[in-house]
């Protein structure tokens, strides 16, 4: 039979994770992790510059809040000046091909997704040690 046995106390885990502020939290992990996927987006998609404004438009925004949960954005933004089409169009149209110019899907989104996991998850994980630090928890 297995056992278990911790100096913590259990209410004294509750009152810890309970004074964690997570609005102070995520904001500061999203922000953080960012840049790992925007250096990635941006090297999956150099391959396939044409005019390169879309690859110059890939930037991280900052990270909101909604009703349940916060979020960011990273990708391309505005409209490229030569051929009028909004850069997440073109992205879009990389990342699942356009059946009627005969393009193939090129992924590069979903890629960028798998390559970043861990290396975002462990600059998460950084944050959130060193607010646990900084906190004396």
């Amino acid at each position: 039979m297995a056992s278990f046995e911790t100096s913590v106390g259990l209410d004294d885990l509750m009152q810890s994770l309970t004074s964690i502020d997570i609005e102070a939290i995520a904001p500061v992990a999203l922000e953080e992790s960012a840049p790992i996927v925007k250096t990635k987006l941006v090297q999956l998609a150099e391959p396939h510059r044409d005019t390169g404004a879309m690859i110059r438009s890939i930037k991280a925004k900052k990270a909101k809040k909604n009703r349940d949960a916060y979020s960011i954005f990273v990708g391309p933004s505005g409209v490229d000046r030569k051929s009028g089409t909004r850069n997440m169009e073109k992205l879009a149209y990389l990342e699942y091909g356009v059946r009627e110019h005969n393009q193939p899907a090129t992924p590069v989104i979903t890629p960028t997704v798998r390559a970043t996991h861990d290396d975002v998850c462990d600059k998460m994980q950084d944050v959130f040690n060193r607010y646990l630090d900084r906190n004396g928890l």
